[in-house]
């Protein structure tokens, strides 16, 4: 073989773009080009060392796990890997054999090189072992996890430098569920073991990235003291903490490469906000990505040493969220550059605990009126008798907003009151026929010389109610708007956007993929 610089090796290694998911993927389920880059990429790793240092990391450079079943069906179904981990009682033998999540572990365990080259992972859906009911239980009996694996998990575990700083009770839990196999134990040792990774998009019905991960980097950021001195009295030595510094102070040990993080749980009440808070306070991150929490009946409580300085980019999604705890995270996190907050249909039309949005949530936002870009507020389930008064947004480019938001009071037609001459992109959601007065008076400002010349884009999403009512306005309103050289568009709202839907399902899989990709997206180009 012609021998060739690493150089030119590394540039045609990144025109292999394998999925994500391509190291854990079950065969029959690779699609057949994903399925040729697969082959070519393990072909090319037995050419020779030189290639395989080179393209044995575009195999391993993530790790996808899904499964949104309960614990009856994963065991009850053919392919289930929770049949590697249980028998029936009564079988003979049994062998208990390593799921994908063990065997990934396992391998960069023992190849630490692997292990660094990890920039992307999404943890779906990983739940408790012990969630098994009693019928199950009396079916199938549990495999403790092989003992050279488990010796190999519990000396990686042992030999991380904070993991002594841990309670010895949770430190005795997490061995202990290492041993037995437990997948939340599995994934907190596979996030620790991970120094460069940027990307982290997990997915938990409790809303935070499991119990060791959480209680571990709860241990990072409590006050410690840095020095001491003993004392004598009364026949006693003892120390004396003589200073005090906080753990966030110090560089974190534990997803210190952090750039992105999205925690999305399932709307069932039990995502809280108030876990993520010490975990989305790392100082290298810059966007969080939250679906499906929920932060109602108590405050957003912040300690003093947590910051969200170095968030640019906020999402909330499907979130039932309480007005004082949207105004506490929009208090701290003073350098946003994009923000969405999107309920979603998030809240039970019959609840009676919606929440109201009142002049304190909006005067919080208005602190971020020197850094916005980009701001998405589709927030029907709130309540609220305010105009979103957004004048003083002297970056805001791009804006998503509900109608009800941008123009409560029916009789209001100055909407361009409430924007900023910075605009470029208007997007008005759940539009209705009352808008007709405000657009036409907003296109009315272009006259003699426009009072937006940034804007480049107007669209509506109109309730389909609406439609038939709007179609002749809309059409004279778009040559209004393309004689200022204006691009008009306007679609119909999604059906489940009609009125108050009580949304559960709030994502199908290829939804979410496809947001993903295009966040990671956004900020590759932000960095660029």
């Amino acid at each position: 073989m012609v021998y060739l610089p690493n150089e030119i090796w590394l540039k045609v290694a990144g025109y292999f773009n394998p999925p994500l998911d391509l190291c854990t993927r079950e065969s029959e389920t690779v699609e057949e080009h994903d399925r040729i880059v697969q082959q070519t990429l393990v072909s090319l790793c037995l050419v020779s060392k030189q290639l395989r240092a080179i393209f044995q990391p575009r195999l391993y450079r993530s790790f996808i796990k899904n499964d949104r079943f309960d614990a009856r069906r994963r065991l009850l179904k053919p392919d289930s890997e929770w049949q590697h981990k249980y028998y029936q009682r009564g079988e003979q033998h049994p062998i208990r054999k390593a799921t994908r999540l063990e065997k990934f572990i396992c391998t960069l365990i023992h190849r630490p090189d692997l292990a660094v080259s990890i920039e992307r992972l999404r943890i779906g859906w990983f739940v408790e072992d012990s969630a098994l009911d009693g019928t199950i239980q009396k079916m199938y009996k549990r495999l403790p996890l092989r003992d050279t694996l488990a010796s190999a998990f519990v000396d990686t575990l042992q030999t991380f430098q904070e993991f002594d700083r841990m309670k010895a009770e949770t430190r005795r839990s997490w061995l202990r569920d290492l041993r037995e196999g437990e997948e939340r134990a599995e994934v907190a040792l596979l996030l620790i073991i991970l120094p460069s990774l940027r990307f982290l998009r997990i997915e938990s019905t409790r809303g935070n990235l499991g119990k060791y991960v959480q209680e571990l980097h709860d241990t990072l950021h409590n006050s410690r003291p840095t020095s001491w001195i003993v004392e004598s009295g009364e026949g006693m030595l003892w120390k004396r903490p003589v200073k005090i510094q906080s753990q966030s102070q110090q560089p974190p040990q534990i997803l210190k490469a952090l750039e992105s993080l999205s925690v999305w749980s399932n709307c069932d009440s039990e995502g809280s906000l108030g876990r993520c808070v010490s975990v989305i306070s790392l100082p290298s991150l810059t966007s969080f990505d939250a679906r499906g929490l929920e932060q109602r009946h108590d405050p957003l409580r912040l300690r003093s040493s947590i910051s969200f300085s170095s968030l640019q980019n906020l999402k909330l999604v499907h979130c039932k969220l309480s007005g004082s705890a949207i105004q506490g995270l929009l208090t701290e996190c003073t350098k946003l550059r994009s923000l969405t907050l999107n309920s979603e249909f998030a809240f039970d039309p019959d609840d009676d605990e919606v929440p109201i949005l009142r002049a304190t949530v909006f005067a919080a936002l208005q602190s971020l009126a020197g850094s916005l870009e980009c701001l998405t507020m589709m927030m029907p389930d709130y309540c609220t008798d305010l105009d979103l008064d957004l004048s003083s947004f002297v970056r805001l480019r791009y804006l998503e907003v509900d109608q009800h938001l941008l123009i409560f009071y029916p009789g209001n037609v100055l909407m361009q009151k409430n924007l900023p001459r910075s605009i470029q992109q208007l997007v008005i959601r759940r539009t209705t026929i009352l808008i007709k007065p405000s657009l036409v008076s907003f296109l009315d400002t272009f006259v003699p010389t426009p009072e937006f010349p940034h804007l480049a884009t107007l669209k509506l999403c109109t309730l389909s109610q609406d439609v038939d009512k709007l179609e002749e306005e809309l059409v004279s309103l778009h040559v209004r708007a393309q004689q200022h050289r204006i691009g008009f568009e306007w679609e119909g709202e999604l059906d489940r956007n009609y009125e108050w839907f009580w949304h559960t399902d709030f994502d199908s899989e290829e939804g979410l993929d496809s947001e993903h990709v295009q966040s990671e997206e956004e900020h590759s180009d932000n960095d660029d």
